[in-house]
């Protein structure tokens, strides 16, 4: 099924802002799909989605491309790296691996979870539960931990948090970033740091999306526009994500996420 401009649109824009924002894609494009008569499964969209979260895979290594080389110097045989910087990067390396594990072991689960998407009662409880973990994970105070005193253990329990925000209608940024805080973790770091532990994740999400629901009639010329949307639209919302870490005011989303939870149940009372 081809899509027409305003769904390409539509799940371009949402998908670009609710993939990078502490809110909810997979909950705020059921809802869209909902609403322009798409099957809430994704089914129609599936080849879509898994172009626009390679859009948003290559939008995010663009913004921390200087964190991804500093990892992929620290691996190679240069000597113009200073001990300690190597140091550094060859520890972000390891908290990535340590992290991106049972994120990746996620996968395996991600077709036990599925139903929920087809449920907008589900999604909407998901989604209001995620607004309360955005909400009070500003609030909880802030640590002052850096990458130095960044511990295996914290690249576990926020890897743990990326797999458990597989399940749908669960916010997937202020999860794994509420766990930083938690941890202890300084917001700045916590924001970078949750985001390049996503990308192992994502990577294979995209990859194996394409694979999966690739066919003769996938590919459609219009979902390249698409791409460009969510593309630019990830790169904005990361840096307004950036701005708003540095003033604490990530709460703020949580007021979306609740919207999104109130008109999901609408939807699934009046249908």
């Amino acid at each position: 099924m081809a899509l027409n401009w305003l769904q390409i649109i539509v799940l371009g824009i949402l998908q670009g802002a609710a993939g990078v924002l502490p809110l909810s894609d997979s909950g705020f494009l059921t809802v869209a799909r909902k609403l322009m008569g798409l099957p809430l499964d994704g089914s129609a969209d599936a080849f879509y989605e898994a172009l626009l979260q390679l859009s948003v895979l290559l939008s995010v290594c663009l913004v921390f491309r200087r964190e991804i080389s500093g990892c992929a110097r620290a691996l190679s045989a240069s000597r113009d790296l200073q001990r300690e910087t190597r140091r550094l990067n060859q520890r972000l390396l390891l908290l990535i691996f340590t992290g991106a594990i049972p994120s990746l072991l996620s996968l395996l689960l991600k077709g036990r979870v599925s139903f929920i998407q087809e449920h907008l009662v589900y999604i909407a409880a998901l989604m209001v539960l995620s607004g309360f973990v955005v909400f009070l994970g500003d609030r909880i105070g802030k640590g002052s931990r850096n990458l130095p005193e960044t511990t295996l253990a914290d690249g576990l329990w926020m890897g743990l948090a990326h797999g458990l925000a597989g399940i749908p209608g669960l916010g997937r940024t202020g999860l794994v970033m509420t766990v930083g805080f938690l941890r202890g973790l300084e917001p700045e770091h916590c924001f970078r740091f949750s985001f390049l532990l996503w990308i192992p994740y994502l990577a294979v999400q995209a990859i194996s999306g394409l694979v999966g629901s690739a066919g003769s009639n996938a590919f459609h010329w219009p979902y390249l526009g698409g791409m460009a949307i969510a593309f630019g639209c990830s790169c904005f919302c990361l840096s307004a994500l950036r701005r708003a870490v540095r003033r604490g005011n990530t709460g703020s989303f949580a007021f979306a996420l609740w919207g999104a939870g109130v008109i999901a149940f609408v939807l699934y009372l009046i249908t």
